[in-house]
């Protein structure tokens, strides 16, 4: 058996990425880029906080400054690098950019929970496959 090491791995990672891209551009006739127009910064979030407040009840208010807020109510930051705005143009995201964005169960998770022990409250105290469940 052959012997990985992290450089050969992010290596083969970057060409399985580059594979993929070139497969999707022969196969179906479009590129990722392509994809972008479509799901621009303000219209996905207006999205993501409307299925958030819909399923859930909750209302999400971005934030682009951190501070310290109270225990109760309960916060949860969900931090990103998603593409930036290029040219004075609105940032549009990939779809895998839209995927992780509504990854949002872990924050969910900790915001909804009604423990008010920490060590046991929201992610904390729970194995790590029951955690990824609701996201």
């Amino acid at each position: 058996m052959r012997s990985r090491r992290p450089s050969s791995v992010c290596r083969n990672c970057s060409r399985a990425t580059f594979a993929a891209e070139r497969l999707r551009q022969q196969r179906y006739s479009f590129s990722e880029n392509e994809v972008k127009q479509y799901f621009p910064q303000e219209a996905v979030l207006k999205g993501l906080f409307k299925v958030t407040e819909t399923l859930f009840g909750v209302r999400i208010r971005p934030r682009h400054k951190r501070r310290e807020v109270a225990c109760r109510p309960r916060w949860a930051y969900l931090t990103c690098n998603f593409s930036a705005p290029v040219g004075g143009k609105p940032a549009c995201f990939t779809h895998d950019e839209v995927i992780t964005l509504f990854h949002v169960g872990h924050g969910l998770h900790h915001m909804l929970t009604r423990v008010d022990e920490l060590g046991v409250s929201g992610i904390n105290g729970v194995e790590w496959d029951a955690v990824e469940l609701p996201s």
